[in-house]
């Protein structure tokens, strides 16, 4: 059986959705809906949405969480959905915790403490490849200044062993730009939104910041472009999709619901992208965005991800393949 190994942030998410207003200073306002508790993080989603999209393959967690409750919290509940997890406990340091606020009508609004995340390492990341020896790696970055300055390493060992990896931008902050473009030459596959991609290519506009990346020659490259749709860059081809039609609840997870989309489908291939053409990156963009909406139609990265649900939503994806465009870039 193929191995799929997940290295990212881990959170604790406590979600209000369908609020009427943020409150005032000294106000209290009562929600319809509960404020619910969900295991959040990018290694996290990405793991749980691959165990409910059916993927035959062992999934592997590893991150980083503090010695207390909400870190017991999540070990709990990714062996609940028999994932393998490879914990760094940082002692004195908390497990990072996400307060989600989503005003009807209003893009969601994140308060974070990052708490263990930042001090996940490369020792302990290597030494868990090693172990595992996965066949795919999904890596996010963006949180941790210290893993992300040494990814490098990460991305050696990996390729020593043969994996196939997978990088993320999970927050494009100053400090990752050296990153992303290190990891462009061992990845496989790169996702990010447009505004990451402009962030941290320093471009005004999204056909800049892709004729940015593609001098560093990337294998495929995924962008998520929200209500918008999303994107491909395979071999100087762009794809480009529409959005499917959904009733948009929470975003929280979408863009790990759609890398989780990608690695599903990459499995029907052994994770070699070179073997791919444009009609396979095609329905591989359409899949995977349908994934990412599916996420966004409930409270929570990846409470919505089920498959009655997701075989509803792909009856879209003719249409979405329809009208796509595919032009050079």
């Amino acid at each position: 059986m193929c191995r799929i190994l997940t290295i990212g942030t881990l959170v604790i998410d406590l979600i209000a959705v369908d609020l009427p207003r943020i409150a005032g200073p000294g106000e209290a306002i009562h929600v319809k809906k509960p404020i619910d508790m969900a295991i959040g993080g990018h290694a996290a989603n990405v793991a749980i949405d691959l165990i409910k999209l059916g993927v035959n393959c062992d999934v592997h967690v590893c991150g980083a969480i503090g010695d207390d409750v909400f870190g017991e919290i999540i070990e709990g509940h990714l062996s609940k959905y028999k994932l393998k997890p490879y914990l760094q406990i940082v002692k004195g340091i908390g497990t990072a915790r996400n307060l989600i606020l989503v005003v009807k009508g209003e893009d969601r609004r994140f308060h974070v403490y990052p708490g263990a995340n930042r001090y996940l390492n490369t020792v302990f990341v290597s030494n868990v490849i090693e172990k595992v020896k996965p066949d795919f790696i999904y890596i996010a970055i963006g949180f941790s200044p210290g893993f992300d300055s040494n990814i490098v390493k990460v991305l050696v060992k990996a390729k020593e062993i043969g994996s196939k990896i997978m990088i993320d931008v999970a927050y494009p902050q100053e400090f990752i730009k050296k990153a992303f473009m290190d990891s462009i030459m061992y990845a496989d596959v790169i996702h990010c939104n447009d505004l990451e991609l402009k962030k941290l290519t320093n471009a005004k506009s999204l056909i800049e910041g892709l004729k940015t990346i593609n001098k560093y020659n990337p294998k495929l490259v995924f962008v998520t472009l929200g209500s918008r749709g999303a994107l491909a860059l395979y071999k100087g081809y762009l794809i480009r999709q529409k959005s499917y039609s959904v009733n948009v609840v929470d975003p929280t997870g979408a863009g790990d619901a759609f890398c989780a989309g990608v690695i599903y489908s990459l499995t029907e291939y052994g994770f070699n992208v070179d073997v791919l053409g444009l009609r396979e990156i095609t329905n591989i963009l359409a899949y995977a965005q349908a994934v990412g909406a599916l996420a966004t139609t409930k409270p929570g990265a990846s409470t919505a991800i089920e498959q009655k649900s997701l075989n509803i939503l792909l009856e879209q994806r003719s249409k979405i393949i329809e009208e796509q465009e595919i032009s050079k870039l």
